[in-house]
């Protein structure tokens, strides 16, 4: 009898993921393919707090709750970040696992080129909360719009950035009070 480990390998989309009993992957290094794809392109890791923003996936609508599916998505830039026009296409994939929604885009598509391999992660990898009352395989978020930062690997949180929470508002006084109390300090 053979014992199962407390991380497995992911089988579809981003093949030979290593994920944790939850579901969530690990870090990652960006595959030197797509390392050397981003040079070409003049693109490199994002600096600190500096981000795209995107729509998560473009199935889904470009304001609001969103419902993400666990498993592949194609997102898209909606404002340009350096070079890149908007309507860039992101493929990745999504995880819903645990308590955080984790999205990692492994290619991108420029208007009339051709995909090329790329590494970016929605909010640097800390995850987007999500509705506790998401069901199974989907995480249920506040909006479809997100930040995204272009990365060498996945999964690494900068200790700097504020984790987990995603707030998209049109007026500060929209904001639950703990948050818009903390801005006033």
């Amino acid at each position: 009898m053979v014992a199962l480990g407390a991380l497995s390998t992911l089988g579809a989309g981003c093949s030979g993921i290593r994920v944790r009993p939850d579901g969530t992957p690990l870090p990652q290094d960006c595959p030197r393919e797509a390392l050397d794809a981003m040079a070409e392109m003049g693109i490199g890791p994002s600096a600190p707090m500096e981000s795209m923003s995107v729509i998560v996936d473009e199935r889904l609508g470009e304001r609001g709750k969103a419902r993400l599916v666990e498993g592949p998505v194609v997102g898209y830039l909606n404002e340009p970040y350096k070079h890149l026009p908007v309507r860039t296409r992101l493929f990745g994939q999504v995880w819903t696992g645990g308590e955080l929604v984790i999205v990692r885009y492994d290619a991108i598509q420029v208007p009339g080129e051709r995909r090329r391999p790329f590494c970016a992660e929605v909010d640097d990898s800390g995850g987007q909360e999500k509705d506790p009352a998401s069901p199974k395989g989907v995480a249920i978020i506040q909006d479809n719009v997100a930040a995204a930062s272009v990365v060498a690997r996945y999964g690494e949180i900068d200790p700097s950035r504020p984790r987990g929470r995603l707030y998209i508002y049109g007026d500060v006084d929209e904001l639950p009070p703990d948050v818009r109390d903390s801005l006033k300090k």
